[in-house]
């Protein structure tokens, strides 16, 4: 699946309580004779990739996000015929990434684009020496994968849980495919339930939860684990997530929304680092986003000029979605989402409930009519 070798080095940054760093970090690396830097922290990853220069790592979105923003931001300030190479060369990467036949116009095309921006990229970002990236424990944007691979660092965006010892499936260097999770690996099946949540068999499927049979036999059922992510598997074989069970909700007018795609289609634009959408129960659907507000800053955008962009932004997610879906009002929040205020969880995500509880005040405004619709 993933061409392993004993000259391999991983640089090792996710908690270990959690399997997916624990046996794709650690363990499978030790088996293949390779070596396992430990960093000191997310904080100190920037150096720490640079100094260890690893070759195959784990990681999950959100370190793929600051990294890209950060590159994006280092662009925007550049002086205009820098920025037009910069964009030349990501786009010939893009095309390079998916041609079946590399050589021709295309391939003198990529290395010129390599000499001139690709190489010097991928020692900034990772050392130089990375092969790919393993990522997991979050949704993906396509952008910042289409991002990496055009770089000529891939990632391999895969899926599994802690019930099945880590991972089902993953995109592979060889068979590969934007906006999924992969194929199972050997002897994991998958299925979709009639409400479309994903159904997985496999050997490293758990005997079930310590002393907890009523929590086990809601999770196991007739050897298939009930994951609670919702997903469907295309003609190919490929596993594509579109959301967690639990995340979707039910606005008081009775139709369901699912959040993940309106949030990816917000942070999609460069001002704005998270979104997370909120409606459960409610009349319509609200927004907390999260602006870049240095990047505005730099730009010479002030706050009402930030509010309008966003503005523009929510406006084009609504364009593309239905009537009970769309955005009526957001908030623009000052802070990022921390995991000191417990409101993002161990692999980075957020924790829904918590930041609701924390931004009940904004949440209430947008409901009140205290503020101005997004539309």
């Amino acid at each position: 699946m993933f061409p392993l070798l004993e000259s391999d080095s991983t640089l090792s940054f996710l908690p270990y309580s959690h399997v997916f760093e624990r046996i794709n970090g650690i363990f499978i690396g030790m088996l293949f004779g390779g070596q396992a830097w430990i960093s000191s922290g997310a904080d100190h990853l920037a150096a720490e990739l640079h100094e260890v220069r690893p070759t195959v790592m784990c990681s999950v979105p959100r370190i793929y996000e600051k990294m890209y923003a950060a590159v994006m931001a280092r662009v925007r300030e550049s002086p205009g015929y820098r920025r037009a190479i910069f964009n030349w060369a990501i786009d010939v990467g893009k095309r390079y990434s998916r041609a079946g036949d590399k050589g021709g116009l295309l391939g003198a095309q990529h290395r010129l684009a390599d000499r001139l921006v690709l190489a010097q990229l991928r020692e900034r970002l990772t050392g130089g020496r990375l092969r790919f990236f393993i990522s997991g424990g979050a949704a993906l944007a396509r952008e910042i994968e289409e991002f990496f691979w055009a770089v000529g660092v891939p990632i391999l965006n895969g899926w599994g849980m802690t019930e099945m010892s880590s991972g089902a499936c993953s995109n592979t260097l060889s068979d590969h495919r934007f906006l999924t999770v992969g194929k199972p690996f050997p002897g994991v099946e998958l299925k979709i339930a009639e409400d479309g949540e994903i159904l997985v068999r496999s050997p490293g499927n758990m005997l079930g939860y310590h002393r907890n049979p009523e929590s086990t036999a809601e999770t196991m059922r007739d050897g298939w684990i009930y994951t609670g992510d919702i997903g469907e598997i295309d003609g190919e074989g490929f596993l594509r997530i579109t959301d967690r069970k639990k995340a979707l909700f039910k606005t008081a007018v009775g139709k369901y929304i699912a959040p993940q795609p309106l949030e990816f289609g917000l942070m999609r634009d460069a001002l704005i680092d998270r979104a997370l959408i909120v409606g459960e129960g409610r009349p319509y659907v609200v927004a907390l986003i999260v602006p870049d507000w240095e990047a505005a800053k730099k730009q010479g955008i002030d706050e009402q000029k930030l509010r309008d962009h966003v503005q523009g932004v929510v406006d084009e997610v609504n364009s593309h979605v239905g009537g009970w879906e769309a955005i009526k009002y957001f908030s623009l929040l000052k802070d990022d989402f921390t995991e000191a205020k417990g409101e993002l969880s161990l692999k980075l995500d957020v924790k829904r409930k918590v930041v609701q509880e924390h931004y009940e005040p904004e949440i209430e405004a947008m409901y009140s009519g205290r503020q101005k619709p997004a539309s």
